[in-house]
């Protein structure tokens, strides 16, 4: 995989680069779509934004207000490196994922990848590009741009200008650079020249990027075959994959939930067995029998865990949420990262494949789950407990008072296993607090049922 990393100044024009890049056959991902999608109400990096900058850089539904966050770092060098150094090893690690998943990609071979930042050179990501793309245009064309596209005064647009880091280190280390100063014919004649001599088998190794953004270890050595000699119990095939662990089984018999929440223990994972426990497997020695007569071992349940969705899941989700929306098409990568600042989605997976997703968000003291989806209705009684459980946690951090299941018609019979089996109740959205209907009552479609869940006591001032 080719890999470009696309930068330059404010208002010179990257996004239209992008397209024209698009067009042409590479795929891009935009950094600030990543950066929206890091700082998501409730993620890691949301709260160590409020940890350092307090919650007057919130909206009042949680979300971050990136105007407020850009007018208190503008002018302070300190609080901007705060910022950068929160904010950067979070998109890095995004990006990373993203481009791991790219590489999985049956045409990586021959793929070109586009990374559109604007720290490209302050976070360190040029590092691993195999071609640095810098995008420029005339002062007063950007601050024509600025006033213009973005709705500035002359004298923001002034300060904004003032305020770019110098280009000269960046065209320095440029493989190509691409004037914008000019008509949109001119542009796509100058991306094109570039775009015809990349030569996609002339890549740096990814590994280097891989290890860095995701802390990787480097691939320990192949180990070598055991020889003739080897002592039979000395072989890699642990017995634990056939029987149970005494620990695992007593796991089982605890009424915790079945499935294991992200970054669970190895023996936190389901494994449903009969009440005798299964014949245990010897070593074979040379007086065994045929291999033919051992006991059949006893087939587990395949692995169940929940976890929220990453950006790195963007062309998953993308593709499961047109399958359950009933989209001939999978969602374009920009609507997918603007759903991601939008809705937390979580999912549960069964055998690294996704069998149930839950997806909300929150406004005026309420949290509001907007989908849900499971492969049968055995799964969404088992997966809607663990993925609302998840839901609660997080709107309990940005003080919710109440969550409410407000799904779409086809959702609907999914909604109603959802609060049979999370202990919801069917509610009359008249009765609710003003704050809780002002938000939920719009999202109601005719004679949908409601269901909440209070999880503290009411306040009178929304967040």
């Amino acid at each position: 995989m080719y890999l470009i990393g696309l930068t330059g100044n404010i208002a010179t024009g990257k996004s239209t680069v992008c397209d024209i890049l698009t067009q042409l056959g590479a795929r891009v991902i935009d950094a600030d779509l990543v950066a929206h999608a890091v700082l998501r109400r409730g993620s890691p990096a949301w709260r160590q934004l409020v940890q350092a900058f307090g919650y007057d850089i919130l909206q009042y539904d949680g979300t971050v207000d990136r105007r407020k966050l850009g007018a208190l770092v503008f002018d302070d060098a300190e609080k901007l490196q705060t910022l950068e150094q929160l904010t950067h090893p979070a998109v890095g690690t995004e990006l990373a994922l993203m481009i791991r998943d790219a590489l999985d990609e049956p045409d990586a071979d021959t793929a070109i990848l586009v990374v559109e930042a604007v720290k490209l050179y302050e976070s360190g990501i040029h590092e691993f590009m195999d071609a640095l793309w810098v995008v420029t245009a005339p002062r007063a064309e950007q601050k024509r741009r600025l006033m213009q596209d973005r709705g500035m005064s002359q004298a923001e647009a002034e300060a904004r200008l003032n305020a770019q880091p110098a280009l000269k280190e960046k065209l320095e280390r440029a493989a190509v650079t691409i004037d914008n100063g000019g008509s949109i014919e001119t542009l796509r004649v100058q991306v094109m020249r570039a775009f015809v001599e990349i030569n996609p088998a002339q890549t740096r190794d990814k590994n280097a990027l891989l290890q860095k953004w995701l802390r990787l270890a480097p691939a320990p050595p192949a180990i070598e075959a055991a020889s003739a000699a080897s002592e039979p119990v000395e072989t890699p095939a642990p017995p634990q994959a056939i029987e149970p662990t005494p620990a695992t089984s007593e796991s089982v018999e605890t009424p915790a939930s079945p499935l294991a929440v992200e970054a669970a223990p190895a023996t936190s994972e389901l494994v449903e067995t009969s009440s005798a426990p299964p014949p245990a497997v010897e070593a074979a020695s040379a007086a065994s029998e045929p291999l033919e007569t051992s006991p059949a071992p006893i087939a587990r349940e395949p692995e169940w865990s929940v976890r929220r969705a990453r950006p790195a899941d963007a062309r998953m989700l993308s593709e499961l949420l047109a399958r359950i929306e009933g989209r001939d098409e999978p969602i374009g990568r920009e609507e997918m990262l603007e759903r991601f600042g939008k809705f937390g989605y979580w999912l549960a997976y069964t055998d690294d494949q996704p069998i149930a997703l839950a997806a909300w968000q929150a406004e005026n003291l309420a949290a509001i789950v907007r989908e849900l989806w499971a492969e049968n209705d055995a799964y969404a009684a088992r997966a809607f407990p663990p993925l609302l459980a998840a839901i609660q946690a997080e709107a309990n951090a940005l003080t919710c008072e109440v969550v409410a299941l407000v799904v779409p018609a086809r959702a609907a019979p999914l909604a109603a296993i959802a609060a049979q089996t999370a202990g919801y109740a069917s509610s009359d959205v008249a009765q609710l607090h003003k704050l809780w209907r002002s938000v939920i009552e719009p999202l109601l479609t005719d004679n949908a049922t409601l269901y909440t869940k209070q999880l503290r006591e009411i306040v009178t001032k929304p967040i």
